[in-house]
């Protein structure tokens, strides 16, 4: 996250071993500071 901040970055994708094993990764706006869990076919759509 301290990275994505430097790099002025607006969203943030945890995808992690659980969250690929699950299918549901975390989504974080970093500017409202909002995270929402979403599948990658959610993800897709969204972008």
């Amino acid at each position: 996250m301290e990275l994505a901040n430097k790099l002025g970055a607006r969203f943030t994708l945890l995808a992690g071993d659980n969250e690929m094993k699950a299918g549901v990764y975390a989504l974080k706006d970093m500017t409202s500071g909002e995270q929402v869990n979403v599948s990658l076919e959610d993800l897709l759509n969204r972008f």
